[in-house]
């Protein structure tokens, strides 16, 4: 979306088009009106232009992947369009050539479907009667208005407004537009990306709130008491006075926050507030043919919530900052794990460490796990608490108290406390973290027991780096030796076609056991083995999976992996085969002779969760299947069926499918599984709805929309009955 992100951020960018044509209208236009965006029109085709020119509405486009919007933009002394301040559909652009229709409410249309309406978006009382004129006032503000006639230039009062654009803002408040405890200001995702991103503004009460989520990193709130005593502000609006209002009415202001241009009046732009996509708010107005910034919510480097990125800490001075990767000390005091950056070249993309992401709740959704324990970082606080104590207070507790309540919700990932004054803080997104010159404030991360973890002491660490460097030097060596080796026994079936690669996957410590090729032939009919051909992959792809496969661990959940066999120029991955009683998923659905009480509610419920349990495993290990049907979901019918299905053929669709998938294509492969258990029979019991609801959660069309299958195991166990009994019937 370049050309649309050249828009939205054109305050920054200045490369827009904008569409000359005689059908612009100034000021306001009737019920009636039509307009799309003629072919050959530049990246943006204004319809409607305010009286002093400083506005226009129109459509953005995007020329390289034809993507439309509906937005309001703010216009150079050249009538070329400078930002945008306004956008209708910024997370669902205009996938074909949109037709604008005033015909009483404001709509766009695709081949005469609707795509938008704003009578869908309002919530004015007099939203059901239609409008008269669509108006683009100086402010900015683009309306639908229900009068006898229309003023030009249109006049700036609220008789017989049915919808406007300044109650629904998006990144941008402009002088003037009054902003309620109703509204909330987005920021995008990026200045390339215009979708709603991490960061909001919002009313609260009494004060003004920048949240990154639902954690508040900047906050104003109102000094002077409330004459009314109603304890809430109404709204907040930016004055030509140069500074941010907040108003019990327009005779009763409780609070200002002022710019660097107060009490001088911009007499030549409108000034306008727009929360940036690095989540500051920033207030600019317009000089000498440039944009100036008149003021910043946030000044020092180390305010913004994702300064360091995720686990890092971050320290500032003379507005230059620097991150670090913490070092945390495990419960018994014994050892410390040391956080690493996650990209060696920017220390500000954060830290990572395995311990942090291998807590039980990945394995065994639980609210209260016993399995997990913390690290203790000394000396750091975390962006969101001052704000946190500041806006809402908290309650104080013990430091066990604090530790048993993060370890009582699996969406804890961390906990902050302050000893010297009690202070609790549970975080579920860990951002940056600060440091403290006091040692009382303390910061836990949430990871595996001693007990279940694979990670170590500094010193072994060492050891094995120290072994590793030696066994790569072994490696070397036997490499060398072996392709000698093999040139002098090419009459050998077994060496005649090994390779630098087979020499290589010798010495990768931790494979599963290489089978001759002999042996996977005379096993495979038996159904002991089950042999999966791979095609396509060069060697070191087939090396990087087969290593990332094998680390993956074991679960209850995952047919095991057995080992693998290189014949030539062939390659095999072996599992473990299907038990007598054993049949998938694909079979028990097609079999005309099962009836439908073999899958009872029960039943369903208990084999998806074991499906959504094994592949929560495979994403907190960092694999993927890639390839779930149910011809891929083995069921042991002499054991009940449904109490432990396992995911067969796992992490291969990498080697075999480009791009190769990810976590979000599992989930969505997940859903057809819940769809097709759905599917068919009457007479489903009601519980089913709430496998429909699952369905449509990771049915959805985005990506980003769909949950994790962490959550969705979670859902699905505490919605399961205990000492549950199953009935699917064997096939045998």
């Amino acid at each position: 979306m370049e050309s649309l992100a050249k828009l939205y951020y054109g305050g920054l960018v200045f490369f827009l088009h904008l569409h000359s044509s005689a059908a612009q209208s100034v000021g306001s236009v009737p019920r009636g009106f039509r307009f799309s965006p003629p072919a050959g029109a530049g990246d943006f085709s204004a319809f409607l232009v305010s009286s002093n020119r400083d506005f226009a509405a129109g459509f953005s486009r995007d020329p390289a992947a034809g993507y439309f919007a509906l937005a309001v933009a703010g216009m150079n002394a050249n009538s070329q369009p400078l930002d945008t301040i306004w956008m209708a559909n910024r997370d669902d652009p205009f996938r074909a050539t949109p037709e604008l229709l005033f015909s009483g409410s404001l709509l766009v249309t695709i081949h005469q479907n609707v795509q938008w309406n704003s009578s869908s978006s309002t919530t004015s009382p007099s939203s059901s009667s239609s409008g008269d004129f669509l108006e683009l006032l100086d402010s900015g503000n683009l309306r639908v208005v229900s009068r006898s006639s229309s003023s030009s230039p249109p006049s700036d009062d609220q008789a017989g407004v049915v919808w406007q654009s300044f109650d629904h803002p998006t990144d941008t408040l402009l002088q003037g537009q009054n902003f309620t405890q109703a509204m909330r200001l987005v920021s995008s995702i990026s200045n390339q990306d215009p979708r709603s991103g991490s960061y909001s503004l919002q009313l609260q009460g009494d004060r003004i709130l920048l949240l990154a989520g639902s954690e508040p990193y900047w906050t104003e709130a109102a000094l002077k008491e409330h004459e009314n005593g109603s304890g809430s502000t109404i709204y907040m609006r930016i004055q030509p006075d140069g500074y941010i209002g907040l108003y019990q009415s327009e005779q009763t202001r409780v609070h200002f926050v002022p710019f660097s241009s107060l009490n001088r009046a911009s007499t030549n732009f409108t000034r306008r507030a727009r929360l940036g996509p690095d989540g500051n708010l920033r207030v600019y107005y317009w000089q000498g043919g440039r944009m100036v910034e008149d003021y910043a919510a946030l000044r020092d480097p180390c305010e913004f919530p994702d300064s360091c990125g995720s686990y890092g800490i971050c320290s500032s001075e003379l507005q230059n900052k620097s991150c670090k990767c913490p070092v945390g000390v495990t419960a018994d005091g014994n050892s410390t794990i040391a956080f690493l950056p996650v990209d060696s070249r920017d220390a500000a993309k954060g830290c990572r460490s395995d311990a942090a992401d291998a807590n039980s709740c990945m394995e065994t959704p639980s609210k209260n796990s016993s399995e997990d324990d913390f690290l203790m970082i000394q000396g750091v606080d975390y962006f969101a608490i001052r704000f946190v104590v500041a806006a809402f207070g908290v309650s104080t507790v013990t430091l066990e108290e604090c530790r048993a309540l993060c370890l009582g919700n699996c969406s804890c990932k961390a906990f902050f406390f302050r000893n010297d004054s009690s202070v609790c803080f549970h975080t579920d997104s860990i951002r940056s973290m600060l440091p403290s010159s006091n040692p009382h404030n303390l910061g836990f991360i949430r990871i595996a027991k001693r007990g279940r973890s694979h990670h170590t002491s500094r010193a072994l660490q060492i050891s094995i780096l120290v072994l590793a460097v030696l066994l790569a030097i072994a490696a070397l060596i036997f490499a060398c030796y072996y392709r000698r080796s093999r040139r002098r026994d090419e009459n050998k079936e077994e060496v005649n076609h090994h390779s630098d690669e087979e020499a290589f996957l010798e010495t990768i410590s931790g494979l599963p056991k290489r089978f001759p090729f002999s042996e996977i032939e005379s096993a495979k009919n038996t159904r002991r083995i089950s042999v999966v051909q791979l095609q396509g992959c060069s060697p070191r792809e087939f090396q990087a999976e087969l290593a990332a496969i094998a680390g993956l661990g074991s679960h209850s959940n995952l047919v095991a992996l057995l080992g693998y066999c290189i014949h030539g120029k062939k390659r095999y991955i072996i599992y473990d085969g299907s038990t007598s009683g054993s049949r998938s998923l694909d079979e028990i659905l097609k079999n005309p002779g099962l009836e439908r009480a073999a899958l009872e509610w029960s039943a369903k419920k208990e084999i998806l969760l074991g499906i959504a349990r094994g592949l929560a495993f495979l994403h907190a290990n960092g694999g993927v299947h890639g390839d779930l049907v149910p011809g891929n979901v083995l069921l042991d019918l002499e054991h009940g069926g449904s109490s432990s299905p396992r995911l067969a053929r796992y992490g291969l669709a990498s080697l075999m499918r480009r791009p190769p998938p990810n976590p979000s294509d599992d989930v969505r492969a997940f859903g057809a599984i819940v769809a097709a258990l759905l599917d068919g029979g009457d007479g489903a019991p009601a519980e089913d709805q709430r496998l429909r609801e699952i369905w449509k959660c990771c049915a959805q069309q985005e990506a980003v929309l769909r949950p994790s299958m962490a959550m969705v195991a979670e859902t699905l166990s505490s919605i399961l009955p205990p000492k549950a009994s199953f009935g699917i019937q064997s096939l045998n």
